[in-house]
């Protein structure tokens, strides 16, 4: 299978920081959703910002990179709206890949240990774009990623059940030896 150069078949576009001062808590027909590595996890503390041209978009299918800290090399996807600096949006640029493998692709081992020996560089953990040019991604045709996709996903499937199933198990031996 051909390997290429992530940033020569993928594009990658950092997001924007508004001014806290902007930051608004209500939605209104001039703000639009701002989205921090937070709002993947809970919706507990959603912030608006004005619409402006500044505004880096995202839609619920888009997969987002986390940058910086803690969190770099989380890979985010599923809300729509402005995303903040912290963040950087994956581009298909060449209409190569179903996201789907993508998602795949960005959470795999290979990709993450890459992302992560490069972000460690710094005091800070983080990475920019450039940092992606050393990394090798597979360009599979489409039936074959597909292919990759339902194998992943029957095995997810897989291991819910599985977990699931040991969940019960071990939630009636606690009322047997409560």
């Amino acid at each position: 299978m051909k390997l290429e150069q992530l940033t020569s078949v993928l594009d990658f576009q950092g997001g924007s920081q508004p001014p806290k001062k902007d930051f608004e808590s209500q939605p209104s027909k001039s703000n639009i959703r701002f989205l921090q590595i937070r709002d993947f996890k809970t919706d507990e503390k959603i912030v608006y910002i004005p619409i402006s041209k500044k505004n880096r978009l995202c839609e619920k299918e888009d997969i987002l990179i986390a940058r910086y800290g803690a969190s770099v090399g989380q890979i985010l996807s599923g809300k729509e709206g402005a995303y903040n600096v912290a963040l950087m949006k994956v581009i298909d640029k060449n209409e190569l890949y179903k996201t789907r493998y993508l998602y795949y692709f960005f959470n795999s081992p290979y990709f993450q240990k890459n992302l992560l020996s490069r972000s460690e560089r710094s005091a800070q953990a983080g990475f920019n774009k450039g940092d992606l040019s050393e990394i090798k991604i597979p360009v599979p045709s489409f039936q074959d990623q597909e292919k990759i996709i339902e194998r992943l996903e029957n095995t997810y499937k897989n291991i819910n059940k599985s977990i699931e199933h040991d969940l019960a198990k071990i939630n009636s031996l606690k009322v047997i030896f409560s």
